[in-house]
């Protein structure tokens, strides 16, 4: 028995599950590399390296399923790589 009623409450998912979101700043700072003095072009471009990086990773760096996976064209990604200085 997953719960001891008949149905699934908050209280019967794990802490992590039911933490509340946090306001966008809280959100913003965890995202690493991102802090508030940054301008707001050099947050994007950090943020962009960082999404770019996990869907690589996650594909075994193949670009082509890492595009799909971040709906871009495949050039569009290569380009972003490349003025990112991620190639």
């Amino acid at each position: 028995m997953l719960t001891p009623g008949p149905e699934i409450t908050v209280a019967d998912l794990p802490a992590e599950v039911r933490k509340q979101p946090t306001d966008n700043a809280s959100t913003a700072a965890r995202i690493e590399g991102i802090d508030d003095t940054l301008s707001l072009a050099e947050a994007i471009n950090v943020f962009t390296r960082v999404r770019i990086r996990k869907a690589l990773e996650a594909v075994g760096h193949n670009q082509t399923e890492a595009a799909k996976r971040l709906s871009l064209p495949q050039s569009n990604l290569s380009r972003l790589m490349k003025r990112l200085g991620l190639r």
